[in-house]
């Protein structure tokens, strides 16, 4: 009989445990089409210096040759090899959140003009200056993501991490969630990975 309890405890606790202890997914968050961003040529002008700094200040670190290495065709494959499964959640902010991975198709906003939208988004909502920015590099994901409604929707995340190799665990890295459709920002955040 006790064996019998500490099972179905155990199970109670693996059911639940994704809803108990919710967070908030983004620190900010927007309904598509809410939370737009007009590039103007000055700004596209230093976010290519921007890029260009970010690209030759990480080659050779270990974060640099992860990301080369694990591009998004190869993470869709996987994904399609049954290596990476769909992953889903409840958060405080969004509710259920349910997604899968894949690849972006002619209709989605292309990967440049994301990576704009995403520093300008982390400039604009955490005051990050573009010096700041320079020592980080993104990691590109594209995501089919499903909500509570069913609803799905194509998705660009970025996770942006420095890449200096002597890294300590306290340092902050950035994320940004971009509607793939018509580029608008889905959510924002900032955080320090717990470790």
């Amino acid at each position: 009989m006790k064996r019998l309890l500490g099972l179905l405890l155990a199970v109670m606790v693996m059911l639940f445990s994704t809803t108990a202890f919710a967070a908030n997914y983004w620190t900010k968050t927007w309904a598509q089409g809410e939370y737009t961003i007009t590039l103007t040529p000055e700004d596209e002008a230093v976010i290519a210096d921007l890029r260009q700094k970010m690209d030759e200040g990480s080659v050779g670190t270990s974060l640099r040759t992860s990301i080369d290495n694990y591009p998004l065709s190869k993470a869709f494959e996987d994904f399609l090899l049954g290596r990476r499964h769909r992953m889903y959640t409840t958060y405080d902010d969004i509710g259920y959140y349910s997604w899968v991975l894949a690849m972006p198709d002619e209709t989605a906003v292309p990967q440049e003009k994301v990576f704009q939208l995403a520093v300008m988004a982390i400039h604009e909502q955490f005051d990050v200056s573009w010096d700041t920015l320079a020592e980080y590099y993104p990691e590109f994901q594209f995501k089919i993501a499903f909500s509570e409604s069913d609803n799905s929707v194509a998705v660009w995340e970025l996770i942006f991490c420095k890449y200096a190799d002597n890294q300590t665990t306290s340092e902050v890295y950035y994320e940004v969630g971009i509607y793939a459709e018509d580029g608008s920002i889905w959510g924002v955040d900032a955080s320090i990975p717990r470790g």
